[in-house]
Parts: structure tokens; sequence; C-alpha cells
């Protein structure tokens, strides 16, 4: 088995069935498997899924269907998933997304010809009446690339843009927190810093589809905020047992800082007590904007009455 491609269901109905045709024109016709895992969705996804499948009876033998009994999350899904891959390598594939036909023979042609821990391209980012390109460029120092992909807007720390050797993938990617939010920096940062060879298709082979009300960066809630804090302490952690704490902080400070705002920014969720805790060590002059330094300064002294004022 050459690639194994990795599909989370959850509430896509809408969806399902364009990117699991995408998934089944592929060029890659032997060789690749394709597992949906279903995180307990409770619409017909898996229904649509299935009729759909029956217009490809050549792929039947290479489709696994998983299924959850209760819901657990994208990260726990796409582990599930992983577990149950048999390829030399795994790509994952969002199910309200699509990709072009010959995205994955493309990216393991270019992984076998270079010996490539993973394969990253560029992508398609598709709205309702838009589309444009977005290209990644990571010919940068490691410290550099892993900021990139903290920080980086238009992101691009998303894992169904890396095709990943499933041997190198084992040793980080069943480690990272069981989170809904996030879930792709953790994954992203270890393998471009643990990486001895990356490949890089300067294509455009996957779209990104935005407007699913549905998706997980649709809402905010307080769920996804625990999500943030265990993805940053995580990442800060991971990072801290290799560098120096002072370059660690330096190159993750804005993720960082993005993560612990909310308690001071978000009147839904202030609470700057929780933002003192965390990280207390980072600088409050690593702020980019005024505003950012005051709100700062205000919890950080303690003038947490004068600090609801000025956020009304």
């Amino acid at each position: 088995m050459k690639v194994s491609v990795l599909v989370p269901v959850y509430k896509v109905e809408k969806y399902i069935a364009r990117c699991a045709r995408s998934l089944f024109c592929q060029t890659m016709k032997e060789g690749i498997e394709f597992i949906f895992t279903d995180d307990a969705s409770p619409d017909r996804s898996i229904d649509i899924l299935l009729e759909t499948l029956e217009e490809f009876p050549e792929r039947k033998h290479q489709v696994k269907i998983l299924r959850h009994e209760s819901n657990r999350g994208l990260a726990a899904t796409r582990k599930t998933g992983f577990l149950a891959s048999r390829g030399e390598y795994i790509i994952h594939c969002d199910s309200d997304d699509w990709v072009e036909p010959d995205m994955y023979e493309t990216m393991y042609q270019e992984a076998k010809k270079i010996d490539a821990d993973f394969v990253c391209c560029n992508y398609f980012f598709n709205t309702d009446s838009s589309q444009s390109e977005q290209k990644l460029n990571f010919n940068f120092p490691t410290h550099i690339q892993i900021s990139r992909i903290l920080n980086s807007k238009p992101p691009v720390c998303m894992v169904w843009l890396r095709l990943f050797r499933s041997s190198f993938y084992r040793t980080f990617g069943l480690t990272v927190p069981d989170v809904n939010r996030y879930e792709d920096n953790p994954i992203s940062l270890i393998a471009h810093y643990e990486a001895k060879k990356i490949g890089h298709i300067d294509r455009p082979l996957y779209h990104y589809y935005k407007s699913n009300a549905h998706s997980i960066m649709a809402t905010e809630s307080e769920d996804k905020i625990r999500d943030g804090i265990l993805v940053a302490d995580y990442i800060y952690n991971y990072l801290s047992k290799r560098n120096d704490r002072k370059e660690v902080l330096t190159i993750i400070s804005p993720f960082l800082l993005k993560t612990k705002h909310i308690f001071i920014r978000d009147s839904r969720y202030f609470n700057p007590a929780k933002w003192r805790e965390m990280w207390p060590e980072i600088s409050i002059w690593r702020s980019k904007t005024k505003r950012g330094i005051i709100l700062m300064l205000l919890a950080r002294m303690k003038c947490d009455k004068i600090l609801k004022l000025f956020l009304k």
C-alpha cells in the first residue's frame, strides 16, 4: 500500500459527496486506500458517502468506513484513521474540502524521488463565490518555519497539505492532544522540526473550503479556548525540552499571546486572573499594537476594573 487517505466525517452531508468524488477520481488507481472515520455524525453523511461510492465500484475494495460510538473530536478521529491505515505514506483530507485529481500520485512520486519524510503542496482557498491560490515557502531556517506555522496568515499549518511517511508520523502523530482546534499546529510544527528531508510541490493541489457553518473554525466556545491552551502548552513544553526557554519564547510568543489574550480582550470570557497564570514570563512588549500593550499593562498591574471599563 502506497498511500492512505484519512478522512474524518462529522456533519458534512452537504459536502461529503463532492469530497468523496474528488478522492475516488484520483489518478492513482492502485496502492491507495481511503479510510473514512465517522465521528458519530448525527446526519446522513455516511449514507451519502455510500451512495457516492456506488458510482465508483472499482474503488470499493479500497474503502474502509470506521465508526466512533460517541463523538470524540477531530484529533481523536484522525488518530483512529491512522491506526487502521496500511500505507507507506499517509495524508489527511477534511470531508468538506476536495482535491485535484492527481494530488496523491504527484505527492507520492515526489516523496519517493527524494526519500522525503513528508511532502507539502500549495492550496486553493475557496468560498462559495471565490477561489485564490495560497503558496507555501519553507526555504527558511527551522525556527522561522516554526514561527510561520504558528502565526502565518493565510495559515500554512494544515496537515492536509502534507503527505507524511507513516513511520515518521507515528513517532509524534499519536501523542498530540485530542482537541478540535489548533490540532494541526503541533503535528506540522514537530514534523518540520524533526524531518530530515522535506519535499514541496509548487502547485495548488488541495481546495480548502471556508463556508461550512459547522466547521471547527466557524464558531468560538469555551471548549475551543481550552483546546488552544492545551495545544499552546504542548508546543511550549515540547520546544522547551529541546531549546533554551528564551529562544522558545522568541519563536512562539505571538501564538501564546493570541491564545491567552481571549481572557482580557473578550468580555464573554473575561478572566484577568487566568491571563496572569498563563506563561507569565512572556514580555508585554511582544504585543504588536499599542492597545495590546495597554491591555496587558492593566492586566499585569491587576487593574481589573479599569481593564473591564477599557474593554467596554
